[in-house]
């Protein structure tokens, strides 16, 4: 009977320890470090060969009037494993020149009266570490021009197009190339127009695929270049006379070319070329939601995340489908507001990020960066926020150890009307997760996120389980105790 007793007694117990672990393991990692970096905004990091980090993004010097900064350029920042900072370069910025642009006898926009153009501004929003030790980077510049025509007179207008940046390990420029729309081929502009580069991927042959918009999203722009930053290709798409806006977010390459997700008066899946012709077209029917974001999930999947309106009310929504645009599944969660990143994790789920205004104040200033974490089958398993309250995070990216970095901007100080240089500043951030650990097996949570911080609920009830479990062992000690001590009076 004293064997049973205690058997039982070890069973209770081990039964017990295994769901703290269970609930431990479903907890969310707490951060490692964080870092901020002079001014102004990231947009994408890379963890770098060395376990160091290189964020590129916009750099500004900030001056104490009406405007938050002036003359911003593409900055790159590297900094070893705990993100201290090593060195950081700017470039492309303030190149002077009194810049005419003109048309040639093929109707391209050509800039004449400067070998170097007056470049206004620039900013990165792509990198890559090249097998030298180097870096390329990609992004955006604004060219200052004059113009004249028969009907149009332009002065100090500008003019935004693509470039990329190659560097050494140091960060010093090896070589510097730019790419222009020409006149648009069977979509011709009536003047210079505006790029926004959303997507930068490196393709098999070491060269790069850029994609973004033109005209101030009326139409997608996809640039192909080699590993020396020679074009070899460009297209722009305009899927439908009636598309009132039209860009690129996403690519990828496939084995016959490549696949494009954008919007082109609506969520749309394109399949290209090898030269950028398109071959598959397909526009999602989901009005009632917004999609802010397109990544690869797992076993052939994507993801659109963004947020749905329920009772005039945003919840965060999750459009799973195949590379042809089926729909695998759809959710929403009704108290998520809305997702505005997602990264998949080893264990098969997800890891999407909500970045939104705080209700109490102006949209323009106030952000907070909340992460959730989703298992395979969608559901919540911990949510909690990162960082600092007037966080906005731009990307996140795994790293080597199973946890996760997150780059954006960080607000401090409340701006005023008249913008105060010693008060507001915004920052380049990077911070670092724990590893993710998955639990080792499937915990009951619900599809919908309850309110409250589930980190602390999770706590609380590990710790109410760890009491019952000491006090059941107490119990049976006690009893196996006097039972002994029974049978030796007897005796």
């Amino acid at each position: 009977m004293e064997r049973k007793t205690a058997f039982a007694a070890i069973i209770i117990s081990a039964l017990m320890f295994t769901m703290l672990i269970q609930f431990a393991a479903a907890e969310p990692p707490e951060l490692q470090w964080e870092n901020t970096y002079g001014y102004l905004s990231g947009f994408m990091a890379i963890q770098t060969r060395d376990q160091g980090y290189a964020i590129v993004g916009t750099y500004a010097d900030f001056v104490a009037t009406f405007e938050p900064y002036n003359n911003y350029s593409a900055t790159l920042i590297k900094t070893d494993s705990d993100g201290k900072l090593l060195w950081q370069k700017t470039y492309i910025t303030n190149t002077g020149g009194n810049t005419q642009l003109t048309l040639d006898e093929n109707g391209n926009f050509v800039l004449f009266g400067s070998q170097n153009p007056a470049v206004v501004s620039s900013g990165a929003n792509a990198v890559f570490q090249t097998a030298d030790g180097g870096y390329v980077i990609a992004g955006t510049e604004t060219w200052l021009y004059n113009f004249e025509s028969s009907s149009v007179s332009i002065t100090n207008g500008k003019y935004t197009i693509f470039f990329l940046l190659k560097t050494d390990s140091d960060g010093n420029v090896v070589w510097h190339k730019t790419y222009e729309p020409g006149n648009g081929g069977n979509n011709n502009f009536t003047m210079p127009v505006n790029a926004a580069l959303n997507k930068v991927i490196q393709t098999d042959d070491g060269g790069y695929l850029m994609a973004g918009s033109l005209n101030l999203g009326e139409f997608g722009w996809v640039v192909k270049v080699d590993a020396s930053g020679n074009k070899q290709w460009q297209k722009i798409y305009r899927l439908g006379q009636n598309d009132s806006y039209a860009q690129v977010y996403y690519a990828e390459q496939t084995s016959d070319g490549y696949l494009l997700a954008g919007n082109f008066g609506g969520n749309c899946l394109l399949k290209i070329s090898s030269e950028g012709e398109v071959t598959y077209f397909n526009r999602l029917n989901d009005s009632r939601s917004t999609f802010t974001n397109f990544f690869k999930g797992h076993d052939g999947t994507y993801l659109w995340v963004g947020f749905s309106r329920i009772q005039n009310q945003p919840a965060g929504s999750i459009l799973s489908v195949d590379a042809n645009g089926n729909v695998v599944a759809n959710k929403t969660y009704p108290h998520a507001g809305s997702f505005n990143l997602g990264v998949p994790t080893t264990d098969g789920g997800y890891l999407l990020a909500q970045t939104l205004p705080l209700p109490f104040m102006p949209v323009f200033s106030s952000f907070n960066t909340t992460l959730f974490k989703l298992d395979a089958a969608g559901n919540v398993e911990w949510h909690k926020m990162y960082g600092q309250i007037l966080d906005q995070t731009n990307v996140i990216f795994p790293t080597a150890d199973g946890g996760f970095g997150l780059v954006g901007t960080r607000l401090e100080g409340y701006p005023q009307w008249k913008y105060d240089s010693t008060t507001y500043k915004q920052w380049i951030f990077l911070a670092k997760t724990a590893p993710l650990t998955a639990p080792s097996t499937a915990l009951p949570t619900p599809t919908v996120p309850e309110a409250g911080d589930n980190g602390q609920n999770l706590f609380i009830l590990a710790l109410v389980i760890a009491i019952v479990a000491v006090t059941i062992v107490a119990i049976l000690t006690v009893i196996i105790v006097r039972r002994k001590q029974r049978m030796q009076v007897k005796s």
